[in-house]
């Protein structure tokens, strides 16, 4: 788990194609800490990733959003602009 934004907590991967074994495994560190919501940043997601982001929003009240470096560095260039 990586650095706090807002109290919630952030998880950077610098890979492609996150699996849902990277969320799973950052949803229990949400829950560890007694969070609701939380940020995972990457290169790219695969479809399971996506998959348990929605399990665990549906089923366990966890909210992960999802960002890839593109959205990211789009945010940044829209803020500065």
């Amino acid at each position: 788990m990586g650095k706090i934004r807002k109290g919630h907590p952030i998880q950077v991967k610098q890979s492609d194609d996150i699996g849902r074994n990277v969320v799973d495994n950052f949803e229990t560190a949400i829950r560890r800490r007694k969070q609701t919501k939380g940020i995972i940043a990457a290169f790219s997601f695969g479809k399971g990733s996506y998959e348990e982001i929605a399990r665990a929003r549906l089923h366990d009240n966890v909210e992960i959003q999802a960002l890839t470096v593109k959205e990211l560095l789009k945010n940044q260039t829209q803020t500065t602009v």
